[in-house]
């Protein structure tokens, strides 16, 4: 069974891990390894830790286990991950519903991310529409998307 929960500093390690895994075994194949080092380095489990202070983070769990990561702040989704080993089955979709909901609410009426180039499609298919194309040093190339709710 599926639940997401909010983040707790005793995920941080299981969170870090994950996100290092997707980094590693997903984004390496669009991006050089000086990207994957440089962010599997930025996600250390203390930088989650200190990022859950700044905002709102939600943990996906199955059978006790850490399978996605996201977070947001005002009309910004990121940190968005799913285990490689659980791609293609809804948990990144019911991350995203999750915090749409949570911005509803909260009466947000448009929001933005910033995609890997292996996203965009994923995003595209939530309604998700892509608006410039970043390139930088740390970061690779992204994409700014947005949405209006």
């Amino acid at each position: 069974m599926l639940v997401i929960r909010k983040f707790e500093d005793d995920d941080a390690l299981e969170a870090s891990d994950l996100i290092r895994k997707t980094l590693s075994e997903e984004n390496s194949k669009f991006y050089p390894n000086s990207v994957i080092d440089y962010m599997s380095n930025e996600y250390s489990p203390k930088f989650l830790i200190e990022l859950s202070k700044e905002r709102e983070f939600f943990v996906a769990v199955a059978n006790t286990k850490i399978i996605g990561t996201i977070t947001i702040i005002d009309d910004y989704i990121g940190t968005v991950f799913v285990n490689p080993e659980h791609h293609n089955k809804g948990i990144g979709t019911k991350l995203m519903e999750t915090i749409e909901n949570l911005v509803r609410e909260k009466r947000i009426k448009n929001l933005r991310l910033e995609s890997s180039i292996n996203a965009v499609e994923f995003y595209e298919k939530l309604g998700y529409n892509k608006k410039e194309k970043k390139d930088d040093r740390d970061y690779g190339i992204t994409y700014i998307m947005t949405k209006k709710l």
